[in-house]
């Protein structure tokens, strides 16, 4: 945007007199001054700029596919219109996955102001070419997703598209100013011009569908209406004949000029009184048409205190009703609800953290605020959602049959694999309540659980803080942050899709059992469920030996019911392991035994979805509802996880596990006692360039495992083991910053010294 904005702001200079060549020499030399202060700018603060674009180099840069060129249209250029209207934004169309529309609402006044620029002859035909130019490439950015990638860093944004577009709004005000601070005249043939390009924009917004306006007037506004109908009108008239006495008064035109305006007037009135009548005339659309048309007519006149007034009041109006209209559809708590839960969750994370028994550990829960709260109040979770999150590590997450979406994960399907694979030591649910609860406490925020781990307290055995909202549990044998292993287990790929034979081969290859030996162990068995039940449902095609299960709904008017039963024959875990069609169809809602499903619907790869346990010989039931005609749900499954041969393998690699002796954030420090053949160390560190590893003093060779997490080298015996953290970049970038700020002193000197002189 500066180099285009500078392109603008120079455009006068290809109209000084000269050749060709001196026109060009006239307006390239600014344009080259910018290009190095802006260097310079750049490097001044590369020590913070650099490790960032690094950083997001790994992350945010490798999601999505490469860009590729195309005329397409992916929004309709009519439909921005919309978003100049009052109040024309709203949580779908604002933070959707997109691709949604540019918020570029300025206002009457300044819209106006940017139209009048381009008709004042005030200004400068290179600045209007210019401007025109600008305005083109921000149009084309909106409409064209190649171009709206280059805003983007290469790729569509996860949610609330267009990000740049206020950097649109900013030059149309600017262009607004640069017009408004001349005296304005505007013509007749002006005046028609846009009181077409309104009357067409307002019919089209009528004719289309947004979610973020609404076709009438408020209710409020028509009840009022209907209940003091006689004194509106008298009210009005009353009005209308004072304005229409004023000026048959104060005007100094002809009789007869003086008629026709006060006719068109009165029809006008008429019609209005009509539309607000039957509810359209103080609709969204019919608010913004009629702040247009009132400060374009006051515009047409000499400007003066009072109408600056008028004009100073209807746009203090607009943006307070926008704002309000703006802000009343999103979802947001009380602040009192906020502060409560940050308040409340954090006072049970310190906790936690006070009276740690490890140096290392992480908390994982089964509610939250948002996927952002280890951040918010600062604890060692496993849920985010930020831009910097490592591509690779929502790819596991998935990979592991849990959340790993775009920009976020959250470890709501945990087995007890992952819990000591991620090392969760404590495991923190909250409480169920009553609802009078929630009535006697408006200010408190209870919070509903994401997710049932009815396998909690087989593992998190101990109880280690309880309030009367909170409960925390310890799981003893959770890992630590590094363990031995074998290069079996550090070479695994894993396979899309796959979570339960993903995990099996961890546990495979962690007792060194390969399929290539036929000594592999089902450590999570699949099973057939007891019986499948539905209702509303006909049967298209339906294989058990190939696990084919293709359903279309018998009655469009009525739920598809398909129930899945499992009796289970031992006191193990089982789970559901979601159909692939799931992950595109979202239009179903889930039971289990009679009670809504918890656990996420929007998913990436295929879920684990635990059922029960320690339940043998009683019935569970895993109902859905679906509300489209086709349904799909090929290879649903149940699987049973034997939970004493999973706890054997990971107490064998517990024992080759890393002793913390000191822990922050970029230096960590342990000793390890290798006592079998592992030859790797694994750790549930995400990996990264900046993270160095010495075992006993001396560097060693990192390298990404599972295509995620930091593993190195290691060999039988006692040892030390160091890892320091520096973010890629940093060096170079505070070489860079120092660099250019010792230049720019240098500058300052020399200048001061000229100007001594």
């Amino acid at each position: 945007f500066i180099a285009l904005y500078a392109c603008y702001y120079v455009s006068p200079r290809l109209l000084i007199e000269g050749d060709l060549k001196a026109k060009i020499k006239n307006f390239s030399i600014p344009l080259l001054q910018a290009v190095i202060y802006s260097i310079i700018g750049i490097a001044t603060a590369s020590v913070l700029l650099l490790p960032v674009f690094f950083n997001l180099i790994e992350s945010k840069g490798q999601v999505g596919g490469g860009m590729s060129f195309s005329f397409a249209f992916q929004i309709n250029p009519l439909d921005i219109l919309s978003k100049l209207v009052v109040g024309g934004f709203d949580t779908t169309s604002g933070w959707s996955a997109g691709p949604n529309l540019p918020n570029i609402y300025i206002g009457a006044l300044g819209f106006l102001g940017f139209i009048f620029y381009f008709l004042s002859q005030k200004v400068e035909k290179a600045k209007k070419w210019a401007a025109g130019i600008v305005t083109l490439i921000f149009l084309i950015s909106f409409v064209n997703e190649f171009v709206s990638k280059i805003w983007h860093m290469g790729q569509n944004p996860a949610g609330f598209f267009f990000r740049f577009s206020w950097l649109f709004s900013f030059f149309m005000l600017v262009l607004a100013y640069q017009a408004m601070k001349q005296k304005i005249v505007i013509s007749k043939k002006t005046n028609c011009i846009i009181g077409l390009g309104l009357l067409l924009s307002v019919v089209y917004l009528y004719f289309h569908q947004y979610s973020f306006i609404s076709k009438t007037q408020p209710q409020a506004i028509s009840r009022f209406l209907s209940k003091f109908s006689i004194l509106s009108v008298l009210g009005i008239a009353a009005v209308t004949c004072f304005i229409f006495y004023a000026y048959w008064e104060k005007s100094q035109k002809s009789q007869l000029e003086k008629m026709i305006r006060m006719a068109l007037a009165a029809v006008f009135l008429v019609l209005a009184a009509v539309l607000l009548k039957t509810g359209y005339l103080l609709s969204q659309v019919g608010i913004t048409a009629m702040l247009y048309l009132s400060i374009l007519f006051i515009l047409n006149f000499k400007i003066s205190r009072l109408s600056m007034i008028v004009v100073s009041v209807l746009t203090i109006f607009e943006f307070g009703y926008n704002a309000y209209l703006s802000q009343v559809t999103f979802g947001y708590d009380d602040v009192h609800k906020f502060a409560d839960a940050t308040v409340s969750v954090k006072r049970v994370t310190d906790n936690i953290q006070e009276n740690a028994d490890q140096k290392f550990y992480r908390i994982a829960t089964d509610f939250a605020y948002s996927r952002t709260v280890p951040s918010l109040v600062s604890y060692p979770g496993l849920s985010t959602f930020s831009s910097s999150l490592e591509r690779s590590t929502m790819d596991h997450f998935a990979f592991m049959g849990d959340l790993g979406v775009n920009a976020a994960t959250q470890y709501s399907n945990g087995t007890p694999l992952t819990d000591a694979l991620y090392g969760v030591r404590y495991f923190m649910s909250a409480k169920d309540f009553d609802p009078k609860e929630i009535e006697a406490n408006p200010d408190k925020m209870y919070f509903y659980r994401f997710t049932d781990r009815f396998d909690l307290h087989r593992y998190f055995t101990d109880k280690v803080y309880e309030d009367k909202r909170y409960v925390v549990y310890k799981n003893p044998n959770s890992f630590p942050l590094a363990y031995g292993t074998n290069s079996l287990v550090r070479n695994i790929q894993f396979g899309a899709n796959n979570a339960f034979a993903n995990q099996n081969i961890i546990l495979n290859s962690m007792e060194g059992h390969q399929k290539a030996n036929n000594d592999t162990v089902e450590y999570f068995k699949p099973l057939a469920f007891s019986s499948i039940e539905t209702e509303n449902v006909i049967e298209e095609k339906v294989n058990k030996e190939t696990g084919e299960a293709i359903y279309k709904r018998a009655d469009s008017s009525k739920d598809a019911i398909i129930r899945y039963k499992v009796t289970p024959r031992t006191n193990y875990t089982y789970y559901f392991f979601t159909p692939a069609s799931l992950i595109q169809n979202q239009d179903y809602s889930v039971l289990l035994n009679n009670k809504w499903l918890l656990n996420a619907k929007i998913f990436t790869q295929r879920q684990i979805w635990q059922l029960t346990d320690q339940t043998e010989n009683q019935e569970t039931v895993i109902e859905f509802r679906f509300r489209t005609d086709h349904i799909d749900m090929s290879n649903a499954g149940v699987y049973r996880a034997d939970v004493d041969q999973i706890q054997q393998v990971l107490e064998n690699r517990k024992k080759q596990g890393l002793h913390v002796t000191k822990f922050s954030n970029t230096h960590i420090v342990g000793d390890v006692s290798i006592t079998d053949d592992s030859n790797y160390m694994m750790t549930s560190i995400p990996y990264s360039d900046g993270w160095k590893v010495k075992v006993d003093g001396k560097f060693v060779k990192t390298e990404k495992a599972w295509n995620a997490f930091l593993s190195f080298p290691i060999s039988k015996g006692n040892h030390k083991v160091e890892f320091v953290f520096r973010q890629k970049g940093v060096i170079l970038g505070a070489l860079l910053s120092i660099v250019s700020v010792a230049y720019l002193v240098i500058q300052m000197r020399r200048s001061r010294s000229n100007e001594e002189q």
